[in-house]
């Protein structure tokens, strides 16, 4: 993968002293080159923004050209973070926490950002906090480049990818001391305090060559390091990526060509809108135009209805008012039909002690029942069509058990009985089961008296009634 995909960056630096430097790389796969290189003092009496801009003009910068600028100052910190796999929301308030527990200055005193160095399962992000008055000298600084600024970062922010794997030694506090800083697993750094040596110079072997560098003195070409870093992050692909959670750079100091694109992005979205409210006008003129032409072609057809409907005789509607008030009264029926209570308790008296329920089913005023009898009440559907609360009595099975008795299956309907609806007559007394039936005897032919066969007499004597042997006279015909 190529590391430095972008093709032209220029860098500017500077220092407490006053010394500015700058460069002009232009990337080329794994290398960059150095197209051009500028240096300054800021003299005194004059600022260093106007400085810089001259600097900048003299690199021959451009609204195409990327511009990465930082400086040098006491106050800069930055530390490396282990963090779990977060959401973008999840990890700002995470950073935001651990910048609260490393800083020792109030959180509205400093200003962060951050970095998201490697992904995965865990994420390592490289967290960069400054004093507020430093970056608004930093700010100040870079105001006068008319071009904009594309990033204002510090050299701990911009040392990975561009010299992932390097040490690399920087300034430290006035007295000359510096901070080795150890390269460490994914990108961290771990920063060493000690005497720079010559083991610990950077490396620099993302430049394919020294290009213009070639025309500064060696002993000068230490110094150009912070802009040649700054400039090779700039053409790297992590740059657009850390512009969201990197330092955050004001909007007006941010280059016309941004601006354009987020005019532009705001006329499209304005466009998008206006012709939506367009289409959706004719639409709704489309639409209205339609509703019209089937409202008229409605009132047409009514028109065609009424002209066309014959007034009905007064049989016809006699026979229609009749059907009205049978389905009003079957509706009244319907809705005042009996309950499931009152159904059971009319079926537990109807069937008797002779037989039982082994199968009941309600289905929205639907019963359907099965009943198993030692012997078969041939009285049972009559009675049950009789029931107050029962009707519409149907037989659909029949048979014997299997076990010498009988089982018989029956569907009927819960509702009252309608207004006027002709009851079958109620049944006659029925005779206890277990006696035997006594059949009419037949006439005597000479039409004399019929004997009938005395009755053993209970215990203890005969009781009132009929005495053995004697004769009753019968009817002509015989019962």
């Amino acid at each position: 993968m190529s590391l430095f995909p972008r093709k032209n960056c220029v860098a500017v630096t500077w220092t407490l002293s006053g010394e500015c430097r700058g460069v002009r790389l232009r990337g080329s796969g794994a290398h960059c080159r150095v197209m051009a290189v500028w240096n300054a003092t800021v003299p005194p009496g004059e600022g260093l923004a106007s400085v810089l801009a001259e600097g900048v003009e003299a690199l021959e910068a451009n609204q195409q050209t990327l511009i990465v600028a930082g400086g040098a100052e006491e106050g800069i910190s930055f530390v490396d973070l282990t963090l779990p796999s977060l959401s973008s929301d999840e990890l700002r308030s995470a950073v935001g926490f651990e910048l609260a527990k490393h800083c020792p200055l109030p959180a509205d005193r400093v200003v962060s950002g951050f970095r998201i160095l490697s992904s995965g399962p865990s994420v390592r992000v490289r967290l960069v906090y400054l004093r507020q008055v430093v970056w608004e000298k930093w700010l100040e600084a870079v105001r006068g480049i008319g071009v904009g600024v594309d990033a204002v970062v510090t050299l701990a922010f911009a040392l990975d990818p561009v010299l992932e794997g390097h040490d690399l030694v920087v300034g430290g506090a006035k007295d000359g001391t510096c901070f080795s800083l150890r390269a460490g697993v994914e990108s961290a750094r771990h920063p060493v305090p000690g005497a720079p040596s010559p083991t610990d110079a950077a490396d620099l072997s993302f430049l394919k060559s020294s290009g213009a560098l070639g025309s500064v003195p060696s002993d000068q070409r230490a110094s150009y390091a912070p802009a040649l870093l700054l400039g090779a992050y700039g053409l790297t692909s992590a740059m657009p990526r850390d512009q969201k959670t990197g330092l955050p750079l004001p909007y007006e100091f941010r280059p016309r060509r941004n601006r354009m694109s987020k005019l532009l992005a705001i006329g499209l979205a304005v466009y998008a809108v206006a012709a939506a409210l367009v289409l959706a006008v004719r639409e709704y003129g489309v639409r209205d135009t339609y509703l019209e032409f089937v409202s008229r072609q409605t009132v047409g057809v009514e028109s065609m209805i009424t002209g066309g409907a014959k007034p009905m005789d007064k049989k016809r509607q006699e026979y229609v008012q009749t059907l009205r008030e049978q389905l009003e009264e079957a509706e009244s029926a319907y809705e005042k039909r009996p309950t499931l209570a009152a159904v059971l308790v009319d079926l537990t008296q109807t069937i008797g002690k002779e037989g039982w329920c082994d199968s009941f089913e309600w289905r929205d005023g639907t019963v359907t029942v099965q009943v198993r009898e030692t012997e078969e009440d041939p009285d049972l559907r009559r009675n049950m069509e009789l029931s107050p609360v029962l009707g519409d009595v149907l037989q659909t099975k029949r048979g014997p058990d299997g076990r010498g008795g009988f089982i018989r299956k029956f569907q009927m309907n819960a509702r009252y009985d309608f207004e006027g609806e002709e009851s079958k007559p109620a049944p006659g007394p029925s005779i206890p089961r277990g006696v035997p039936t006594v059949r009419p005897l037949p006439a005597s032919p000479e039409g004399e008296g019929t004997t009938i066969p005395s009755l053993p007499a209970p215990p203890g004597g005969g009781g009132p009634g009929v005495g053995a042997g004697t004769a009753v006279p019968a009817e002509k015909g015989g019962r």
